[in-house]
């Protein structure tokens, strides 16, 4: 997507009009408290419960300075795979799904995405400043700074593999955001109609109400595992630095776990998972496995004996 597109998108109704103006100084003189920043997930299955917590563990582990919020569907999710969400630290959070718009066919681990959008109504518990991660993500290193950014917007530009590679459309699986429940309203009444990429779901709807106005971080802040498959020398530089570890191209825990009530099984489950994909490629993604299987190794010890129901 070249900057004259960008250009194009925001003459388009649909685009928030408020995104216009990016930044201002009401922002920049504003830093919000412990209570107003807020790191946010999302929790639609069970079988990303592992991912959950080690994410949660993962953010204690670099000692973050903000609320955990979860979005959870009360309707999908275990009473006991909320009670170790809790335990973790996060408040959770329940909201009703957001249908894709007219019901449209979409990749069927999509189909949830739009309730992403329901993240700019945490003004309503008094979040000022969020950070939102996927459930398949991991913090590497203390990510506070992001909450002082003077900005209504932000997100990493996206990888694709196979296609163009690296692009400046953004990718929606970390997104520094302003949390407000009028722009949430105007996002409800664009969705139906707005003109975007809906292949792509809530992430194809951002790119398009924000249009230009989103301050594109470095990659060190959503480290696409796509950027280690298309450019090895590239992941390689960023190694050092490396804040946030996506795990998009290859998931360290099983995506379907028909064991996840059963404590046992589950983490048989998820270790041979993680051994199978530590090995795979010729241990092309080991180290990445294993940073993961760190955190996750210090989350079952510290939920052991907890949420037995």
């Amino acid at each position: 997507m070249t900057l004259d597109v960008l250009d194009d998108l925001n003459a388009m109704d649909a685009v928030n009009a408020a995104s216009v103006s990016l930044r201002g100084d009401d922002l920049a003189s504003h830093a919000p408290s412990r209570g107003e920043r807020a790191i946010v997930s999302s929790l639609y299955s069970d079988s990303y419960l592992p991912g959950i917590l080690t994410l949660a563990q993962s953010l204690t582990t670099v000692n973050t300075g903000a609320r955990y919020v979860l979005l959870y569907f009360p309707e999908r999710i275990s009473p006991r795979s909320a009670c170790l969400a809790q335990e973790a630290g996060w408040e959770l959070v329940p909201v009703e799904r957001i249908a894709p718009p007219d019901n449209r066919r979409l990749y069927y681990r999509y189909v949830d995405q739009y309730t992403k959008l329901r993240i700019w109504t945490l003004d309503t518990i008094g979040v000022k400043v969020g950070v939102y991660l996927d459930g398949d993500t991991v913090v590497n290193r203390n990510v506070d700074e992001l909450f002082t950014l003077p900005y209504t917007f932000a997100a990493v530009p996206d990888v694709y593999l196979p296609g163009p590679g690296f692009v400046m459309d953004i990718n929606a699986g970390v997104l520094v955001f302003r949390p407000s429940t009028a722009v949430f309203e105007d996002m409800m009444q664009k969705v139906p109609s707005a003109k975007y990429n809906h292949g792509d779901s809530e992430q194809g709807f951002l790119r398009m109400y924000f249009a230009r106005q989103v301050l594109r971080l470095p990659h060190i802040y959503n480290a696409n595992m796509a950027i280690k498959y298309r450019a090895l020398n590239a992941w390689h530089a960023i190694m050092d630095d490396l804040r946030i570890i996506h795990y998009t191209l290859v998931k360290p825990f099983p995506e379907d776990n028909p064991m996840i009530e059963d404590p046992v099984k589950s983490e048989a489950l998820v270790r041979k998972t993680l051994n199978e994909r530590k090995a795979s490629k010729n241990g092309f993604w080991k180290s990445e496995m294993e940073l993961w299987e760190r955190h996750y190794n210090a989350s079952v010890r510290s939920m052991d004996g907890k949420c037995l129901l």
